[in-house]
């Protein structure tokens, strides 16, 4: 007869080892799991928030009024400029600084998107698409690099994040995007306002531009591009300018900047500037000037020279005087001459002595009666060394006032009446010179002229670096 046996002290133990085996086992297995679940729950919700994140880059974009990149090395708590709001990574964080009055007191308030992480370095990069000419694309890329997990790199070998969100979006309220960042020193932020400018939170010193418009309004302007004479209203030179005038300060007007325009035309002199009309409030106006510009050599046949330099005289003092418009006393004002010419200079002004001299003062020449106090002097229809100097010292009189940039146009498809432009730019000390050789040459030099000129206007009224 066979006696029950009890368990052993050793069966138990090694009973007790293999149970512990499996329960470490099976507590390891529910472990990873929970925290590859927890894992997987918090980076679901790190790629909501990215998605909060480019939501609002996207709506800042499309429908703020001004949008800036700011560079790494600005992007500071104490460097925020009053009147602009922002959105990027400062401290670890992604967060917005909204400038606002809450109860009373205006200020910059911090308001957290995604929230520093111990493990979690986030980088926020704003590009600008080289391919948008118009400058109104932004390209960014909002990325989350885990320091516990191996360094990740695309194809090119370049660093890149373990999570990441690629974005573009087309400004439809602001003129263009500035971008501030460089390859060594890349945005990592937005400065934006798309605020009431007549709210007295957002009052900053405003920017104006004063744009003398030198137009060539002499015989040959009544030509065709080629320099033939022409019954053909349509094909002449002096009604393609006018056309494409007339779109320029339509666009200015559009701009939501304050563009004041002067038109200044000129012949044998330039007898009858056009005071300065903010183009967003007196588009008619301008409009019917360089109208009548055009009106006036309806039916004429050519006749007239080209007096270049009193034209930039009477340009260079209605810029001096505009700038006193008590209007523009809380206004940084900006200064700018666009001289277009169809041809060589021919003529030049001078005071009417019995050893004569340039003019230089300001005001009409007086040409009438039987003392006149100026004349013009030159050839007329041709180029000479005496009406260069002329150019040469009302030029040098812009150069020293060293507040107006000045543009040069040749407006023609003849290459012979280029032949002063360099010249011109030289004397003025000109940003740039271009060619123009029909209405859809001019209008596209207008363009770039004009892109420039805002551009200095949002840079004026851009935030502080």
């Amino acid at each position: 007869m066979k006696k029950n046996r009890g368990i052993t002290l050793v069966e138990l133990i090694i009973v007790m080892a293999l149970l512990g085996i499996v329960l470490t086992t099976s507590f390891s297995i529910l472990s990873f799991s929970f925290k590859a679940h927890g894992k997987t729950v918090d980076e679901y919700d790190l790629q909501s928030s990215f998605r909060l994140v480019t939501e609002y880059t996207n709506q800042i974009a499309r429908f703020s009024t001004a949008v800036f990149t700011i560079p790494q090395s600005s992007f500071r708590e104490n460097n925020l400029t009053d009147g602009w709001s922002y959105i990027g990574v400062m401290d670890g964080a992604i967060v917005i600084y909204e400038y606002q009055k809450v109860d009373g007191v205006v200020d910059h308030y911090k308001r957290v998107l995604v929230p520093a992480h111990p493990d979690i370095d986030y980088k926020v990069i704003y590009e600008k698409n080289d391919d948008d000419k118009e400058e109104k694309n932004i390209i960014f890329s909002i990325q989350a690099f885990f320091r516990d997990r191996p360094e990740k790199y695309d194809d090119d070998g370049n660093i890149v994040g373990h999570m990441s969100l690629l974005s573009e979006v087309e400004a439809l309220n602001s003129l263009q995007i500035i971008h501030k960042g460089t390859t060594m020193n890349p945005a990592v932020a937005l400065a934006y306002r798309g605020e009431n400018r007549e709210d007295p939170i957002f009052e900053v010193e405003r920017p104006v531009a004063q744009v003398a418009m030198v137009l060539d309004t002499s015989g040959s302007m009544n030509w065709d591009m080629n320099g033939y004479e022409t019954n053909v209203v349509n094909n002449r030179r002096i009604r393609k300018l006018q056309n494409a005038s007339i779109d320029l300060i339509n666009k200015f007007a559009a701009s939501q900047q304050t563009v004041s325009i002067s038109l200044v035309p000129f012949a044998d002199h330039a007898n009858d500037p056009k005071a300065f009309q903010d183009a967003s409030t007196n588009t008619g106006s301008l409009i019917a000037n360089i109208e009548t510009l055009t009106n006036q050599h309806n039916g004429k046949t050519a006749g007239g020279g080209t007096n270049t330099g009193d034209g930039l005289r009477r340009a260079y003092y209605q810029i001096r005087n505009g700038r006193n418009n008590p209007d523009y006393d809380d206004a940084k004002i900006n200064d700018y001459v666009i001289i277009l010419v169809d041809g060589v200079t021919t003529f030049a002004s001078a005071t009417n002595t019995f050893s004569w001299s340039y003019y230089t003062g300001s005001g009409n020449l007086s040409l009438t009666g039987w003392s006149p106090a100026h004349q013009i002097v030159g050839p007329g229809n041709y180029n000479n060394n005496t009406v260069n100097e002329y150019v040469r010292i009302i030029g040098n009189m812009i150069i020293n006032d060293g507040k107006m940039k000045v543009y040069v146009i040749g407006f023609s498809a003849d290459p012979d009446d280029f032949g002063n432009l360099d010249q011109i730019a030289e004397y003025t000390d000109a940003e740039e010179v271009f060619e123009a050789n029909d209405y859809d040459e001019l209008n596209i030099v207008f363009d770039e002229i004009k892109k420039q000129i805002l551009n200095d206007l949002w840079h004026i009224d851009g935030p502080e670096l």
